[in-house]
């Protein structure tokens, strides 16, 4: 007998508006798609290369907070997206500290982007 999967986030209001308005990438549709069982992607799966691909996978979250409490199912994607749940309290620190008006679009994060390129993104 396999094991169960666990179950699917059920799609909220605010899942319907990301689908709709979100600021979206293969990363953050990867998410959505893996939690939800919907497929929101372009074909393939992909995990956030730089930090405007992990911009919009934290937009994500926090207007989708369901797929938040979800998060560490990610792990079951790849290797790279165990890799990044591990790593992704670091990775927001980083961001904010470097460009704390990064959802407004402004700034930059070189540190944050080598920490991606250490971990494998």
């Amino acid at each position: 007998m396999s094991p169960a999967k666990p179950a699917l986030v059920p799609v909220s209001s605010a899942a319907v508006k990301w689908l709709a308005n979100g600021q979206r990438g293969t990363s953050s549709e990867t998410i959505f798609t893996h939690l939800t069982g919907i497929v929101a992607t372009s074909g393939y799966e992909s995990h956030p290369h730089d930090p405007a691909d992990l911009g919009r996978c934290r937009r994500l979250l926090e207007q989708v907070p369901e797929l938040r409490h979800a998060f560490s199912r990610m792990r079951d994607v790849s290797p790279i997206w165990s890799r990044l749940v591990d790593e992704w309290g670091l990775l927001s620190e980083m961001m904010d500290l470097e460009a704390p008006d990064w959802r407004k679009g402004r700034g930059t994060c070189p540190k944050t982007y080598n920490r991606m390129k250490q971990i494998g993104c």
